[in-house]
């Protein structure tokens, strides 16, 4: 009877230790490096045509399944979800993600991004609003922004805030 319960007691022991390697090490290692592909993808793709983006946007959606585990820290797998969103068109969806991202690290590019989907969802106010936190951080991330009009609006915005002499 002891042997029995020995030998349970081991197996329990080895599915755990198995469980807890895969949770906690092998997954977390895979969705870092699939995160940093899906950048690279992204990247790679967006000055190219939508079909391209949509490809990558594709390609990362299959490469981020299963990622949870890094969902509340990875500000990286946030904002790559948020790209995904707006390459799809799902302007909402990329908010949120954008949003979560900011949660984790405020990074202007992030900032940029998040005005480009504002932008989508014709939420303008919202958009010069996040391009201004974007422009305050880092003035050259402005140049991001595909319309004139509305970079110009960002950049009386800026310096409403801080002052002329704060954008070159």
């Amino acid at each position: 009877m002891k042997r029995a319960l020995q030998l349970i007691a081991l197996i329990v022991i080895a599915f755990v230790t198995i469980a807890a390697l895969r949770y906690g090490v092998w997954l977390p290692t895979k969705c870092e490096a699939n995160v940093t592909r899906s950048l690279d993808a992204i990247d790679d793709s967006s000055a190219r045509d939508d079909v391209a983006r949509r490809a990558a946007a594709k390609y990362s959606d299959l490469a981020l399944r299963d990622c949870e585990c890094l969902e509340q820290t990875d500000v990286k797998l946030a904002y790559v979800r948020g790209t995904i969103h707006r390459y799809r068109g799902e302007s909402r969806a990329a908010i949120d993600s954008y949003q979560r991202a900011l949660t984790i690290d405020r990074r202007p590019e992030i900032y940029i991004d998040l005005g480009l989907a504002q932008l989508d969802a014709l939420d303008r106010r919202g958009a010069i609003e996040s391009f201004a936190t974007a422009g305050s951080f880092a003035p050259s991330q402005l140049e991001r922004i595909p319309y004139p009009d509305v970079r110009a609006d960002a950049e009386r915005r800026i310096r409403a805030m801080y002052g002329n002499d704060w954008l070159p």
